[in-house]
């Protein structure tokens, strides 16, 4: 869904909602592995579809573990953070 995000409004709202509560989770919980800045937010969509598309083995894998994957690597936490 996040793929044709930009090209379809409906899918564009599936694929923030669902990036927003994984993060959101994951910082509540304490293990996101990830730190965001300002404006990285709305980066998610196009930073999870280039990571899957560098990982195709990733498409038979958890999405959650996908993304959280793909969040880690590409903000990756400074200082211990």
């Amino acid at each position: 869904m996040c793929k044709g995000a930009d090209k379809v409004k409906a899918l564009s709202v599936m694929c923030h909602s669902y990036l927003s509560g994984h993060m959101d989770a994951a910082r509540h919980y304490g293990k996101s592995g990830f730190c965001l800045g300002e404006g990285d937010k709305e980066k998610a969509p196009a930073v999870l579809v280039a990571w899957i598309t560098a990982h195709p083995e990733s498409l038979s894998q958890p999405a959650g573990s996908v993304l959280h994957k793909a969040l880690a690597e590409h903000f990756p936490c400074k200082g211990g953070k």
